[in-house]
């Protein structure tokens, strides 16, 4: 260990034991701004991952391992045990810092301490493009959308309105693509409906449990059936050490089924007693 990293990691125990750790979100590590290492100043950036109305719930930065903060109140970052990133073949000033990452629970709860996930880079490491992301987003597992079918008793009336509904919630999976972490958010786009017997229906609606039920389909002939659901599924993609939202360019496709059930006509009937009674009574 180096006498200036050894007078680095003393400087920050001095801080640390003399100083009241403040609620991290007055830590202000902006785009850019100083960051010492050993004496050596370097550069460093705070990231908010998600878009739009997202939960800020997690932040990540690309800073040098066992380095404070200049702007704020100069208190240390936590640095894990064995800090020593692997190493990197590329020029000192053609390297990306260590990839650091915290999160909390909600918005309102603190932030737990800044964890190392990734090691240096190089800047000119190869880019993931948006089709590479479209081939993973092809490949990891998302779950079917479940499908439901009311009335759900192993058979339904003929000529009567048969419910289905499915669960549009997004999915979100994380992959690496040329070793750089990507999380993919994936959202139902259409629905498509194969009740069969013949008929189908497209639809951006994934339906809803009766009574207030919005797609339905009326068998007209008595059988067995089973109903398939396809959900074509949207996709946005951020990179861990860019927050930028981007598009994925293309759909994947899920498939899921119900269970086979019956298609029946009954018919009523007036009886002199009720079920209870005789159970042998027409329609009983």
């Amino acid at each position: 260990m180096t006498a200036s990293i050894l007078a680095l990691m003393l400087a920050v125990a001095s801080v640390t034991s003399s100083s009241t750790t403040p609620d991290p979100e007055l830590w202000t590590i902006a785009e850019g701004s100083g960051v010492v290492v050993s004496g050596s100043k370097q550069p460093a950036s705070l990231q908010h991952t998600g878009g739009g109305t997202a939960a800020h719930l997690t932040e990540s930065m690309r800073a040098p391992v066992c380095q404070w903060e200049q702007i704020g109140t100069g208190l240390p970052l936590p640095c894990p045990d064995d800090p020593t990133p692997a190493l990197v073949d590329c020029p000192p000033e053609d390297t990306r810092p260590s990839l650091w990452r915290r999160a909390r629970a909600t918005e309102a709860a603190a932030w737990g301490a800044w964890t190392l996930v990734g090691p240096p880079v190089c800047a000119t490491r190869a880019t993931v493009t948006p089709e590479m992301v479209l081939t993973e987003l092809r490949r990891l597992p998302l779950t079917p959308s479940p499908l439901a079918v009311e009335p759900d008793r192993g058979w339904v009336l003929l000529n009567l309105p048969t419910a289905v509904h499915a669960d549009g919630t997004p999915q979100t999976l994380t992959t690496t693509v040329l070793g750089i972490g990507v999380t993919i958010t994936a959202t139902p786009g259409t629905y498509t409906w194969d009740f069969g017997d013949g008929a189908t229906l497209t639809t951006t609606d994934p339906g809803k449990p009766w009574p207030a039920a919005t797609i339905s389909h009326a068998y007209t002939h008595p059988g067995e059936y089973r109903i398939t659901l396809a959900t074509t599924w949207q996709a946005v993609y951020r990179l861990d050490d860019d927050p930028t939202v981007r598009d994925v360019p293309g759909t994947a496709t899920t498939t899921s089924s119900s269970a086979p059930f019956t298609a029946e006509e009954r018919r009523a009937h007036l009886v002199a007693a009720t079920c209870a009674d005789d159970h042998t009574a027409p329609g009983c």
